[in-house]
């Protein structure tokens, strides 16, 4: 299926069949947006929702498909579009539903986050949650398009800013080309910032993912740099996932230093770039059961109690590494990010 990427200006830029198309979106998006809320206003079938990991339970897709199919199902039907505007959460909950809805519909993703512009909105992962376990439950269904509108994106708050430099620079790590290299933050103007670089770090996405599509090989579990431990932080001090996987970048340069595929003054020099970029050691430590629980419930667990771990050997150049879940632990007890 063919894949394209799209960035408008403005919700005018923007054409799809209205008539046969389901809008799910943020119901904040109706205060947030005005330019959102007049533009939806021609969607007859449209469908707001509350946007969070609650979203994603199978209960709330339940009633929601009740709903939608109490709506359109004697009308729909495999040539209709899902048209999935908001961030993460929104995404993997309407890219699921289309994914299954009459046996996949159509789908179109507008990220409303700059997260979710970066990475969650490419790739084609569909998401539900089970028994309070992240992401259990979803299916490979990549969208048609995805849209990226300046508008909705450069109005977030500027705190949504920081959540999207983790996976750029996530992005600029595993190019390691001309672009990674050169990346530097502005002191002004960063959402535009972010705005320009937004086609290079999804096009060294995309390009991992059309190496290992399904997961099949491997290849494409290098997209988990720094979410390892990123997803700790998330889980248990409840850091946004930006600001976890920012955090965990750190946390992959000390691990990857006591493996032996980072020398000391690689690793400095790592850190003193992502310092330049604004990421900084800044979370508090974390107790060791909570860490030792949250590791043990992450999905790239393979067997016993050895985890899947990205480490960094360049810019460009990372390696995926089988490294006990205790290893782990007592390395951040080392470093100060468990105690």
């Amino acid at each position: 299926m063919r894949y394209s990427l799209k960035q408008v200006q403005s919700f005018k830029s923007i054409h799809v069949p209205q008539e046969r198309t389901i809008l799910v979106y943020d119901r904040r998006l109706l205060r947030a947006s005005p330019a959102f809320r007049r533009w939806a206003k021609s969607f007859p079938f449209q469908f707001p929702v509350k946007a969070g990991e609650g979203l994603k339970s199978l209960s709330s897709f339940s009633t929601f498909t009740e709903k939608v199919h109490r709506v359109v199902g004697g009308s729909a039907n495999r040539e209709w579009t899902v048209l999935a505007v908001g961030g993460g959460s929104v995404g993997d909950f309407a890219g699921f539903f289309a994914s299954v809805y009459k046996r996949g519909l159509k789908l179109i993703h507008i990220p409303s986050t700059w997260l979710s512009a970066i990475d969650s909105s490419h790739g084609g992962k569909t998401a539900l949650n089970l028994l309070g376990a992240k992401n259990q439950i979803g299916t490979f269904y990549p969208s048609q398009q995805t849209i990226l509108v300046r508008e909705l994106l450069l109005a977030q708050p500027a705190a949504r800013i920081e959540d999207g430099v983790g996976e750029l620079v996530k992005a600029a790590i595993l190019s390691g080309g001309t672009w990674g290299r050169r990346l530097k933050r502005p002191a002004a103007k960063q959402g535009e910032w972010l705005w320009r670089n937004l086609p290079q770090a999804i096009k060294v996405k995309m390009k991992i993912v059309a190496s290992d599509p399904f997961e099949t090989k491997g290849v494409r579990q290098v997209l988990n740099l720094g979410h390892t431990f990123g997803h700790v932080l998330e889980a248990v001090q409840g850091l946004s996932h930006g600001a976890a996987v920012r955090q965990g970048l750190l946390f992959a340069i000390d691990v990857s230093e006591r493996a032996g595929r980072l020398n000391e003054y690689d690793g400095m020099a790592f850190r003193n770039w992502l310092a330049t970029l604004g990421i900084e050691q800044t979370a508090n430590p974390v107790r060791e059961r909570d860490a030792r629980k949250a590791l043990l419930h992450d999905k790239k667990r393979g067997d016993g109690q050895q985890l899947i771990f990205i480490l960094i050997e360049k810019m460009g150049r990372v390696r995926r590494q089988s490294i006990a879940v205790e290893r782990l632990i007592a390395i951040g007890i080392e470093t100060g990010w468990i105690c």
